[in-house]
């Protein structure tokens, strides 16, 4: 069976995972960079995935504080730049991600 994620849902990184990152600037255009999430970081579905999808968007529940360390200096000081997210399949729960119990407000 298929995990159904919302949002809110809480995810724990159950190992270093190396992702292509998705970067949000102030124009139309999206760019992605690599990176490792930690082991132990907490990710948020910050919405709701459309019925359909296989995946979904999240964020770090620590957003700011990781944003340095997650996001490349070229990318995340550009003028121009306006933030990140990261996106997992759904079979990553309880694979790479471990469901926390709550939810994120």
């Amino acid at each position: 069976m298929i995990p159904s994620v919302r949002q809110g849902d809480r995810f724990e990184a159950a190992r270093d995972i190396k992702k292509h990152g998705l970067s949000q600037w102030r124009a139309p255009f999206t760019g992605s960079f690599e990176t490792t999430i930690p082991k132990g970081t907490v990710l948020v579905a910050d919405v709701d995935p459309v019925p359909s999808a296989r995946g979904f968007y999240c964020v770090p529940e620590r957003y700011t504080e990781l944003e340095p360390t997650l996001v490349p200096d070229d990318t995340r000081l550009a003028d121009k730049y306006s933030g990140y997210r990261f996106v997992f399949s759904l079979f990553d729960v309880d694979n790479d991600l471990r469901r926390l119990p709550g939810r994120a407000d």
